[in-house]
């Protein structure tokens, strides 16, 4: 048989893939408990009576995809930051306090919180229980660890901020995403994440 992980022949009696380290009963043709082969979408083995896990496996995003949810993730953010542009103007009008001095000062701060406010909203939305931001769960993609679980809010804040140095070296770091084996881009390494279609198997965890 085949490791469903990464495709080399394996032994129908090995324990795991000398390649990747992925156990080859996994594979959803075969019993987990006896290594007999099943049929697919078969509930029971018929030779141990062992409840079959018929896993999904793992699909990774590819660049477009990701470059699509990036887009939608930008437009989001500009339409927040229209509204705090205009309504808090529009209140300070009604209190009195939009001054000639003021509307500079505003407009020297308008910027100031962007970092934080995009830090919160990458952060929180990827350790979040949907895993994903705005545009990743538009395009039915989520952010996993090494382990295909939800990644943690220190992780999620790492991603974050090594989109900085994606951003320094010319966007190469995003590019990554289109060559690399799991399409990870270099945000994605630093903070060992990776970035799946929804609905993959996240229990299977991913090595290399």
């Amino acid at each position: 048989m085949f490791c469903r992980n990464c495709g080399k022949k394996v032994n129908e009696n090995s324990n795991l893939c000398s390649r990747c380290g992925f156990d080859p009963l996994e594979e959803s043709h075969y019993c987990q408990e006896c290594g007999d082969a099943t049929k697919e979408n078969q509930k029971v083995c018929v030779t141990c009576g062992f409840e079959l896990h018929n896993k999904l496996p793992v699909e990774y995003a590819g660049f477009f995809r990701r470059l699509a949810a990036m887009l939608l993730d930008v437009i989001f953010s500009v339409m927040i930051y229209w509204i705090y542009s205009i309504i808090l103007p529009i209140v300070f009008m009604i209190i009195g306090i939009y001054t000639a001095e003021f509307s500079d000062i505003y407009r020297f701060t308008f910027f100031v919180p962007s970092i934080p406010f995009l830090w919160l909203y990458f952060a929180l939305t990827e350790s979040s229980q949907k895993q994903a931001t705005l545009g990743k769960r538009a395009l039915g993609i989520i952010v996993v660890d090494t382990n295909m679980n939800r990644i943690s809010f220190g992780a999620a804040s790492s991603r974050f901020f090594g989109k900085f140095l994606s951003n320094l070296i010319f966007g190469i770091g995003y590019i990554m995403a289109a060559f690399t084996e799991h399409n990870q881009t270099l945000h994605d390494k630093l903070a060992k994440c990776y970035v799946v279609k929804k609905g993959s198997d996240m229990r299977k965890k991913v090595t290399g």
